[in-house]
């Protein structure tokens, strides 16, 4: 079993606490260590921007090309540029094509658990996250922010109302994406579907390694546009997100300033 990681220093959450790289590494080396298994590579977004990506992007790119069996993460507050990217890369695609994950932190393992209780755990993980930010450090940056908009308002000008354009349902979105990023998976599953079958007749010395790789290399070629696709996809997807998460922090803004 091929196993790697993914550390991030900056989280994604509103507080955008930073943890080091190399003690999330460390931690998650000893947790792999006690229980029997060796991390191969670090995938590792260093930036102190909580939207970076890079090493997330490798990840999933690694990833459909099936290069581990197993990913290890500290936490899915630290995973990409949204925690909601966690149960899209996690669930929607790695489970798919037998990829499985660990959340240190929690001790979460998805070899033990099924469809449901997975989908349970990031509904529990996004209940806390909701819960933390009402704690004494939220409830007084609330305040600070409530305040500064009542100054704001009290001498701010006028200000012109311009109508926004009608956004489709969020539902919607969503399932065209999943629509849409599951040809892809079938595409690529179908272009890799000869590689275990190839290896194996390797291992047994069946075919030459030259012979397995030449194959190989094939492949790789074509699954790049199925890739590139799948990354332009993400990209629409987060666009989208975008939208409606500065439209619901607006909506919630002036709920709390109305308060």
């Amino acid at each position: 079993m091929i196993c790697v990681a993914y550390s991030k220093k900056t989280a994604n959450n509103r507080l955008r606490e930073q943890v080091g790289i190399k003690e999330q590494n460390d931690r998650i080396r000893d947790y792999a260590s006690r229980i029997g298994l060796k991390i191969s590579k670090f995938y590792e977004d260093k930036s102190d921007d909580p939207l970076s990506d890079n090493g997330y992007q490798q990840l999933r790119l690694d990833g459909m090309n099936r290069k581990f069996d197993l990913v290890l993460l500290e936490s899915v507050n630290r995973f990409g540029a949204g925690n909601g990217m966690a149960r899209s890369l996690l669930v929607d695609t790695f489970s798919i094509i037998g990829i499985d994950f660990i959340v240190t932190q929690d001790g979460f393992d998805s070899r033990e658990h099924n469809l449901d209780e997975i989908e349970a755990y990031f509904k529990d993980t996004r209940r806390a996250y909701a819960n933390s930010w009402r704690t004494s450090a939220g409830k007084e940056k609330k305040r600070r922010s409530r305040r500064k908009r009542v100054v704001d308002t009290v001498n701010a000008p006028a200000e012109k109302v311009v109508p926004q354009e009608p956004v489709p349902c969020w539902e919607e979105i969503e399932a065209e994406y999943k629509k849409r990023a599951k040809a892809l998976f079938e595409m690529s599953v179908e272009i890799q579907k000869d590689n275990l079958p190839l290896y194996i007749k390797m291992e047994n010395g069946e075919i030459t390694e030259q012979e397995y790789l030449a194959y190989h290399n094939r492949m790789i070629e074509e699954l790049k546009p199925v890739n590139d696709q799948f990354e332009a996809l993400v990209t629409d997807l987060n666009k989208q997100r975008s939208v409606y998460k500065k439209r619901y922090i607006n909506a919630m803004s002036k709920k709390s300033a109305e308060s």
